[in-house]
């Protein structure tokens, strides 16, 4: 890539491996932006993309360190597929830095020369931004990602999605869409209809999956997997979906026909007086011309299962609860100090349960026996499926014998020298509702005293 350092300029060229309508897209497209743009190890959310004359574009970049940076773009000149212009700051227009980027697209043959021009108002202000937050070498990782990008994933941005099915749902858009993003309701309704489905993890997240077996009555099993490109909530969710073995490995599909290994998938969210409108389109990615014909081919097929499941979907809703457990509390001790007390295991024991063995690492499995004031006993199942080390901490909790699966999450955020805990248990509504034991409110009185009172004891004394 070429670089030119002038007075107050930074000027970065590179002749990209993809037509001059494409990159224009990808650029201006929010679905497709916030899977490249930044540097290396960045993420994106989306909070509003309106791509016209002073028309503004706000996103959070996600740092690899977990520190999050709010972004405001103003958009000047928009001309379509040639150039755009705009002019960067911070969300709330404090930086003291602002500088105004020109990016133009020239067409050479089916490759694009992709020219980004960024003017600084001063010298000052052009080496304050290189020196304290990597201007130079940001542009380069950026650059570099949005050519991966155009290059991995034309067959999903320059094809109209083939596969389209529309559905309507008698039940709000927000909880149609939780559906989709909480791993306990995923297990009573995803995949092909009459299927059990295993949740081994879910990070509902750009760059995160969604790892899933499913078991048929004859005790065949098969592993799945998302990889999750964009979600804006309530709204889109978009990934690709593939089979995948017990580890997450991406594998052939286990078919004798040549189907496409990936499928993308982008799925939206409309209300109407209530109801939720829910469009599926999806297109076969890096695939051969057979596969892709055997995907064309599979319309009919693609119709019925996604009706079954759902069906599957539309039956679940009618039973969901939508409010699980949650409980919040402000500990005088420091984050580091209420993650040690949650995740070891001879600090669990004086204020949790007596465990025989606890990592907080995703996939291991712990279990343990808890009983009510009358005695009786249960033994508890439980794996851990997201760990956000010194923040965040979720793991499934069943209980052996009987149906059901729940989802309990710790949230930890620092305030002053202090840390607000937040407990969510969530899936408390599939536990058999004819044993009284599991009635929600022995979990509030449960929660409160181990939270309320055991664990805020222990870490405050």
């Amino acid at each position: 890539m070429k670089e030119i350092q002038n007075d107050r300029e930074l000027v970065f060229e590179r002749l990209l491996n993809a037509p001059r309508a494409l990159v224009f897209k990808v650029w201006t497209d929010p679905v497709h932006i916030v899977q490249w743009w930044g540097p290396n190890g960045f993420t994106n959310t989306n909070h509003g993309m309106d791509v016209s004359t002073n028309g503004v574009w706000r996103f959070t970049m996600h740092g690899p360190d977990g520190t999050d940076y709010k972004n405001k773009i103003v958009f000047l000149e928009i001309t379509e597929p040639e150039r755009i212009v705009y002019r960067h700051s911070d969300d709330e227009d404090t930086e003291p830095i602002h500088f105004h980027v020109t990016v133009t697209f020239d067409a050479h043959g089916n490759k694009t020369l992709l020219t980004m021009r960024m003017v600084f108002d001063t010298r000052e202000e052009l080496e304050k931004v290189a020196r304290e937050y990597g201007a130079i070498e940001g542009a380069h990782q950026t650059i570099t990602r949005l050519e991966a990008y155009v290059t991995d994933e034309h067959p999903a941005i320059l094809d109209s999605a083939p596969f389209t099915l529309t559905r309507r749902f008698d039940a709000p858009r927000d909880l149609v869409f939780r559906a989709f993003s909480e791993a306990h309701h995923l297990a009573h309704w995803w995949g092909p209809k009459g299927m059990k489905i295993t949740v081994k993890t879910l990070d509902f997240r750009p760059g995160g999956t969604f790892h899933y077996k499913m078991t048929g009555d004859d005790g065949f099993s098969m592993w799945g997997k998302f990889i999750y490109r964009d979600i804006i909530a309530p709204e889109k969710i978009v990934f690709v979906n593939a089979f995948a073995d017990e580890e997450g490995n991406i594998i052939r599909p286990p078919f004798p026909d040549p189907w496409p290994v990936e499928i993308y998938y982008i799925i939206n969210f409309s209300e109407a007086n209530g109801k939720t409108i829910l469009t599926v389109q999806s297109s076969a990615i890096h695939a051969t011309s057979e596969e892709q014909q055997t995907f064309l081919n599979g319309f009919d097929s693609m119709q019925e299962g996604f009706g079954g499941t759902f069906d599957q979907l539309q039956e679940y809703m009618a039973t969901m609860n939508t409010s699980p457990f949650i409980i919040e509390r402000i500990l005088n001790a420091s984050t580091a100090l209420v993650w040690q007390a949650i995740t070891d295991k001879d600090q669990m024991k004086q204020w949790y349960f007596d465990l025989v063995d606890f990592k907080a690492e995703v996939g291991f499995e712990f279990e343990f026996d808890g009983g009510t004031e009358d005695g009786t006993q249960y033994h508890h199942v439980c794996k851990i499926t997201e760990v956000i080390p010194g923040k965040k901490l979720t793991y499934s909790w069943r209980y052996e014998g009987y149906e059901g699966m729940s989802f309990v999450t710790f949230e930890l955020t620092p305030e002053g020298q202090s840390t607000r805990i937040k407990l969510t248990h969530a899936g408390l509504e599939t536990f058999p509702a004819s044993n009284p034991d599991f009635a929600k409110q022995n979990f509030v009185q449960g929660w409160t005293e181990i939270i309320g009172t055991g664990l805020k004891g222990f870490v405050e004394k």
